[in-house]
């Protein structure tokens, strides 16, 4: 099962799982082009438009932006292309590839912690969270409408296995094993090198212990 409020990625998904050679085409084919990225800002929303075309949109923005996310604005084009390196956002087997991982998966679009009391008592079930990343503090969850206090009590509550991972020390809170990487944070004014945790209840160890790992060798790439 995967979740995630933002609409966007969840047609984006579901176009993959069932249109992956379409899809593929459609991205293979699209030019790097200002004029592109200027009509999906608008399609990518745009309801009469089939959901296919409306996924190619997401993937234009996303991939041509600067902050390579959905919240880019006009003036966020900037996408460069060397024509020996290639392009592998817009490789159609790249595509295709994903749809076929995602062929029976169950997609859900709801909120995080409606979603785990829900399943917070069943058995075999294995949880991987990506929570929101606070521009400054913890405080700036609460303009974004997400409770931090409550996700950690149903993390805290899950019968099986739980790994979550962002950056620096802040779920500490939960008083799990922590396992660290080196990554990368890009930047416009370029790259810069800080840690990323996952942290992994108890049971992550104890039960199915080959799910996340016991080493940073291990550790699921996000």
């Amino acid at each position: 099962m995967l979740n995630d409020l933002n609409r966007r990625v969840i047609n984006w998904l579901r176009v993959g799982r069932d249109q992956p050679d379409d899809f593929g085409r459609l991205v293979e084919k699209t030019p790097i082009s200002r004029v592109e990225y200027q009509w999906a800002l608008t399609a990518m929303d745009d309801e009469s438009l089939p959901p296919l075309r409306r996924a190619l949109a997401f993937h234009i923005v996303v991939d041509q932006s600067i902050p390579r996310s959905d919240t880019a604005s006009k003036s966020s084009w900037r996408c460069g292309y060397k024509p020996d390196r290639g392009r592998r956002n817009h490789n159609q087997h790249e595509i295709i590839r994903v749809g076929n991982r995602l062929a029976n998966v169950q997609l859900e679009c709801l909120d995080a912690c409606i979603l785990l009391d829900r399943i917070k008592d069943m058995d075999y079930c294995t949880i991987y969270a990506d929570p929101p990343d606070p521009t400054s503090g913890t405080k700036a969850y609460s303009a974004r409408g997400f409770d931090r206090d409550g996700l950690a009590d149903l993390l805290m509550a899950q019968r099986d296995t739980v790994g979550i991972s962002r950056y620096g020390d802040e779920w500490d809170i939960l008083g799990w094993r922590r396992v660290t990487r080196p990554a990368l944070r890009r930047q416009i004014s370029g790259a810069q090198e800080r840690p990323e945790v996952l942290w992994l209840n108890d049971k992550a160890s104890a039960t199915r212990p080959g799910l996340f790992g016991n080493s940073p060798a291990n550790y699921p790439a996000k």
